[in-house]
């Protein structure tokens, strides 16, 4: 059997870099591919845009797009990296509501609300992802990512009226192939690695297996004091002296199978289990009117090692064990933290009718997180806990016509349901333990 293994060597990278964005107007003919993960020719990039394969200059849609050597030569593996590689939009993690934030063209919706979906929405291996927690997912062995830019309802089912992220990932090849890839950041500390093992299983099913994993101490500073107390009297901790650490592991399975001549079948599973220290273990004080220390808090002075300057510093500590534990869900025993587990499941069907293709794509998706944040820093107590808990069906079928000539047709039907849970607890005001209910969260 013909084959062949790439084992590439460690790469050492800092966490913080200033990429070169590839835009698919202007991009090399190699940076995009179409849906299947394939280049047309060296002289066309082809994009999906109108949910079928087509040149880039015959779509009438503002396009960026690239393949998935062009995201791993930028060390593109989050949204909010992507972000930065494509003009006009921005992306952040929060930590209240939706827990994301994602703009095009200034069109997006806050994170206030857990209750929205984002109005620029993720679409990935055909999955509507649209609850803004997806910005968190590590992307790696990608094929293609397109980013269209305005309303992009005609063609995609799930709430796009800001835009869509639009990413594809490789599937099995015809040649056994395997690739392993391994690096370090200096910044945040991080030990990556990710790899692949590809191939056919018969003359008819191929297989490929996708995984990576990293663990990070943070690339912040956390210069709260090893031990402090609170204005309850409760003793509290500086956990770590670094801040933004985390671990993730992810894997992908693939199954592509040949029916009949005209009838395929792939099928795709994965799962990401994502811990970190939460998104307020980096926020920092930004103040106004020229003040270097933040104002005092409900009377309360700011602590010394706070200040108001955006530098990567900022104090962060655990919440005191003797409120965390009494009655205050999801809060554990009282570090940050924030924990998701994230699956899903899709399977694509293609008929090839000859005059008319007929597509079907089914999923499944799902993800839990919970988390508990400390937004005021060490001295004063303001504090959230938050479980999310979503599940998505979603059933699409399009029909699309191969005449002779220029005037083709589409049709298509898609259908989604969903459920969401979401509940929330807060300890803000400095209230004594309440010995009916037992906690001390307001």
């Amino acid at each position: 059997m013909a084959g062949k293994l790439r084992v590439c060597a460690l790469a050492l990278c800092g966490a913080a870099f200033l990429p070169t964005a590839a835009w698919a107007d202007e991009a090399a003919p190699d940076q995009a591919a179409s849906e299947n993960g394939e280049v047309a020719n060296s002289n066309e990039i082809i994009v999906s845009a109108r949910r079928r394969d087509e040149r880039l200059m015959d779509a009438p849609v503002a396009i960026t797009a690239f393949s998935g050597e062009a995201l791993a030569s930028n060390a593109a593996t989050k949204f909010t990296d992507i972000a930065t590689l494509v003009p006009g939009m921005v992306a952040g993690r929060a930590a209240s509501g939706s827990s994301a934030s994602v703009f095009l063209r200034g069109v997006g919706s806050t994170a206030l609300s857990a209750g929205f979906d984002q109005s620029v929405s993720f679409l990935i291996d055909g999955i509507p992802l649209t609850r803004g927690r997806e910005i968190s997912l590590a992307q790696y062995d990608v094929s293609s990512l397109q980013v269209l830019k305005g309303p992009q309802a005609l063609f995609f089912g799930k709430n796009t009226t800001g835009g869509l992220i639009y990413v594809t990932t490789n599937n099995p090849t015809n040649q056994f192939e395997a690739a392993l890839k391994t690096g370090y950041g200096f910044n945040a500390r991080e030990v990556y690695g990710e790899g692949y093992i590809s191939g056919p299983l018969s003359d008819s099913l191929r297989a490929r297996i996708a995984v990576r994993a990293s663990t990070s101490k943070g690339a912040f500073v956390n210069t709260a004091d090893p031990v402090s107390t609170n204005i309850s009297g409760f003793k509290q901790y500086r956990r770590d002296d670094r801040r933004g650490g985390s671990q993730t592991i992810s894997g992908r399975l693939t199954l592509e199978y040949d029916a009949s001549q005209n009838l395929s079948f792939n099928l795709k599973a994965g799962y990401t289990d994502l811990q970190d220290n939460s998104p307020t273990d980096m926020l920092e004080n930004l103040c106004g009117s020229g003040r270097t220390v933040p104002r005092p808090t409900a009377g309360v002075a700011p602590s010394p090692v706070t200040d108001c300057q955006v530098d990567g510093r900022a104090a962060v500590v655990s919440i005191p064990v003797e409120i965390a534990q009494a009655g205050y869900p999801f809060a554990g025993n009282g570090d940050l933290y924030a924990h998701l587990k994230s699956g899903f499941a899709v399977l694509n069907t293609k008929l090839d009718g000859g005059v008319i293709d007929m597509n079907s794509i089914t999923s499944y998706y799902r993800f839990k997180q919970t988390d508990l944040n400390n937004v005021s820093g060490q001295t004063y107590p303001n504090t959230f806990s938050q479980l999310a808990d979503y599940s998505q069906f979603a059933q699409e079928l399009r029909f699309q016509s191969k005449f002779d000539g220029n005037v083709q047709a589409q049709v298509g039907a898609f259908y989604a349901k969903s459920k969401f849970t979401f509940n929330s607890a807060a300890w803000i005001f400095n209230v004594p333990y309440d010995p009916v209910s037992k906690p001390y969260v307001t």
